[in-house]
């Protein structure tokens, strides 16, 4: 499946059949436990496709979209994960993304100093 796309070290690629709930999203990343990530593929996607959200997935990790810091806007993460401008800033839609119990407790400190 992933071609051309090289794998970093500890990023796992698994592909499989997303439930109906989750249908909407053709791939994603989650963090490991034990450190590194995996990224999840619907395994009901053609081939081209399932390439295509790979790379897509992987410029994520390459763009340090999981870094904790990082508390930018997903729809200004999506639109750099697929090469395009970012919307403007609508901080009503913000949804921000953890990794961890411990970055969300982090959040939420540093949002209630402010």
């Amino acid at each position: 499946m992933n071609g051309e796309l090289r794998i970093p070290d500890g990023v796992y690629v698994r592909e499989v059949p997303f439930p109906a709930a989750v249908r909407s999203a053709q791939g994603l990343v989650l963090p490991e436990p034990e450190g590194g990530f995996c990224i999840y593929i619907d395994a009901r996607l053609p081939e081209e496709t399932k390439r295509r959200v790979l790379a897509h997935e992987l410029r994520h990790l390459e763009l340090g979209h999981f870094d904790a810091d990082d508390e930018r806007d997903v729809l200004v993460k999506e639109a750099e994960a697929d090469g395009r401008p970012a919307p403007p800033a609508q901080t009503e839609r913000y949804v921000p993304v953890f990794s961890s119990q411990r970055e969300l407790s982090d959040w939420l400190m540093r949002r209630r100093k402010k």
